[in-house]
């Protein structure tokens, strides 16, 4: 699937770039099309070729998206694995209908192509984390104070 941001309007008249451009693909864009790929199946997906894990985040920083803390821009790439048909799948969605509709309203590029023999590098393998028991609080002294 490639998403892209739309092109900055021009005003005719002077050339100038209008400055607020709706077209602009955001940090919920991504989260919304990679859950409604993992709804439609998927079971991996990669925006960018950052491998996407039960607990990576996609989210905004000032201007810039991050996947996992790694900034991505546009044009952006996502790529996803499963069923064979994940694509017809994902096209039917609510996600992909409403992306359709910001191609129309808000000039922004969406497609999804089907590939086969598609590879996705492997995720990171995340730290692992072992709960430990609390240190013991130092106790009161014995001749019968507050514990």
């Amino acid at each position: 699937m490639r998403v892209v941001d739309a092109p900055p309007k021009v005003d005719p008249v002077t050339g100038e770039t209008d400055e607020e451009n709706l077209g602009l693909v955001l940090d919920r864009d991504l989260q919304d099309i990679a859950n409604g790929l993992w709804r439609s199946g998927a079971e991996a997906i990669a925006i960018n070729g950052q491998r996407l894990t039960s607990t990576s985040t996609i989210r905004a920083a000032g201007g810039v998206i991050l996947v996992d803390f790694k900034p991505v821009t546009s044009p952006y790439e996502v790529a996803a694995i499963g069923p064979g048909d994940l694509a017809a799948t994902f096209e039917k969605s609510p996600t992909a209908k409403r992306f359709k509709r910001y191609v129309d309203s808000y000039r922004m590029q969406f497609s999804v192509k089907k590939r086969t023999g598609l590879v996705l590098a492997a995720a990171p393998e995340a730290p692992l984390r072992y709960a430990r028991p609390p240190s013991p609080s130092p106790s009161r002294s014995a001749s019968g104070g507050p514990r």
